[in-house]
């Protein structure tokens, strides 16, 4: 998500980090952008441990990359939820 404003309103502290940046990523959340599916493929490549949240309504070619999913009309709590998930999976 370019924007933090969406997690900074579910109670996040968001601190933005370059894809190939020096550390590798561990958690990415993204609207279901076709585009976004490379970036996705990448971040795996460098770490498979590295966990996606998706923000919107997920594609079956999404859902096979074993992501996090929450609908935009579900609640922030959900969000919540689904980041915590994601963040349990990781360690």
């Amino acid at each position: 998500m370019n924007n933090p404003g969406l997690l900074a309103s579910a109670g996040f502290t968001v601190l933005p980090q370059p894809v190939g940046g020096p550390e590798p990523v561990v958690l990415w959340v993204t609207e279901p952008r076709r585009s976004a599916l490379k970036t996705a493929r990448a971040l795996r490549a460098a770490n498979p441990r590295c966990r996606i949240v998706v923000y919107g309504r997920a594609s079956n070619e999404w859902r096979a990359r074993q992501v996090v999913t929450v609908a935009c009309e579900e609640s922030l709590g959900a969000l919540r939820e689904a980041l915590a998930q994601a963040i349990v999976a990781k360690t």
